[in-house]
């Protein structure tokens, strides 16, 4: 584009001249009426003509083609590059056809780029896109060309008539299409900022989903391991009352909880089959996929910068307000036109006219009031900044402050799970054993133990939601 306005401004005047000088020579030419004029006159004619064109097509018309070439070629490297780019992907693209045969664990990274790549409002977001990069840099283009013809005393006995062809060309303001350019580059940015903020969101449903599935199976794997447990001690009490050294009533208590937590493994299996259903449904795949990594305490460090995703999308809140401005102002300069016509009198022949004129918003006091107005949006975008920045950091305290608490909690109970755990399942089994403990003190330890694993999974859920909330926020 740079090339093009410092090449078509450098050969503007030596062209003119040129094509000027011949022009000009041909010129009495073609406006001869002396002996042997009906043959000079057409190749004059043909000649200024020719000049005229030629000038139009090298100042004009070829600039535009060298623009267009310009781009096809990179639409052409961008063609190549996104193939690239789809073959990098065929395999998640591949993973729905094999979903239909069985369910597909997939780790969470994979999961995001699953989602991103299939969910509809992305695919919605790039065509806004690419809408809009179709409307960048657009050419300077003439107003509208106006054509008229007047004829007087056509319809009179005597022959008196006058024709009368007219020609003018509009030519509006260059800066119009200068700010429409600015105004459209802005809006462009702004679609990719819009973009980047609907993937922020869709990996943060993804995340924090993928970790909810991950503690519904610890879960489910926690019940089963309590129900192993408690049938290890119901064998003992089987055997034990067999040999009338316990009462049937320990066997009922102690299968009391066998059941309780098979319903709890039915149901937490039901909560399991519906959030694959969510999972599939979000990354819009067929078949079923679920995790492939257990839940472990995500990472978490702080973030001083606060140049979120949101941040960039007021800032260029900031600038599309600031191009409108540039789009009021330029309506206030003026336009152009320039007009060609020709008359035809009874007794007088052909005469030629030109005209030239331009257009002047003179009463514009309205349009500067609402100049003036949408500065003042500027200012008060502007001061939506500091707002937000206030609410995010707020948000970010917050969510710090809980991942501090979650972090203790799961501490906690991890000291509970490796220490106390091991030492009271060990004293228990042998005293129940050498029977100097009942089958109480029995249910007691066990239930002790199956709330410290669950209390560290409720924590570690809890904890992992909240880092992936304070990425969202601090991007």
């Amino acid at each position: 584009r740079e090339r093009i306005i410092k090449g078509t401004s450098v050969r503007l005047r030596p062209v003119l001249l040129t094509a000027s000088v011949a022009s000009l020579g041909f010129l009495p030419m073609a406006l001869s009426n002396s002996g042997g004029a009906e043959v000079q006159r057409p190749l004059a004619t043909v000649v200024i003509g020719g000049l005229i064109t030629a000038t139009f097509l090298t100042l004009i018309v070829l600039p535009i083609l060298y623009s267009w070439l310009a781009k096809w070629q990179e639409r052409k490297k961008e063609v190549k590059s996104s193939l690239k780019t789809g073959l990098v992907l065929l395999p998640f693209l591949l993973i729905g056809l094999s979903m239909d045969a069985q369910t597909n664990a997939i780790s969470m990274d994979e999961a995001v780029e699953i989602a991103i790549l299939n969910h509809p409002s992305i695919r919605t977001a790039n065509l806004q896109v690419e809408q809009g990069n179709r409307l960048l840099e657009l050419p300077y283009a003439l107003g509208d060309t106006e054509i008229s013809y007047q004829g007087d005393g056509l319809f009179r006995k005597n022959g008196q008539r006058v024709n009368q062809i007219g020609v003018v060309q509009e030519i509006p303001n260059p800066k119009k299409v200068r700010a429409e350019n600015i105004l459209q580059e802005e809006r462009v940015k702004q679609y990719g900022i819009q973009k980047q903020l609907l993937e922020k969101e869709l990996a943060l449903e993804v995340r924090q989903l993928y970790t909810e599935l991950q503690q519904k199976k610890e879960l489910r794997k926690l019940y089963e391991e309590v129900i192993n447990t408690h049938e290890r001690y119901l064998a003992i009490a089987k055997k034990r009352v067999e040999l009338g050294e316990a009462n049937p009533l320990e066997v009922l208590t102690i299968q009391s909880p066998i059941n309780e937590y098979g319903l709890l493994i039915s149901q937490t299996e039901l909560e399991i089959e519906g959030l694959e259903k969510q999972f599939s449904t979000l990354l819009n795949v067929s078949g079923n996929v679920t995790t492939s990594e257990e839940l472990k305490r995500l990472p978490f460090s702080i973030v001083d910068s606060l140049n979120t995703v949101e941040m960039q999308l007021i800032s260029q809140n900031i600038r599309l307000e600031q191009a409108n401005v540039g789009i009021m102002e330029a309506e206030l300069k003026p336009d152009f036109n320039i007009g060609y016509g020709i008359q035809n009198y009874f007794d007088g022949g052909w005469l030629h006219g030109l005209e030239a004129g331009v257009r002047l918003p003179l009463f514009n006091k309205a349009s500067k009031q609402k100049i003036e107005a949408q500065q003042l949006q500027v200012e008060v975008t502007k001061s939506n900044i500091e707002a937000q920045k206030q609410i995010i950091r707020q948000q970010l305290l917050a969510i710090e402050n809980k991942i501090g608490l979650y972090r203790l909690g799961m501490e906690y109970y991890l000291e509970q799970e490796r220490n106390i755990n091991p030492e009271v399942m060990r004293i228990t089994k042998l005293n129940y054993e050498a029977g100097e403990i009942g089958y109480m003190e029995v249910l007691n330890a066990l239930d002790i133990s199956a709330r410290n694993r669950k209390g560290y999974l409720e924590q570690a859920l809890a904890h992992n939601q909240a880092v992936i909330l304070y990425q969202f926020f601090s991007n």
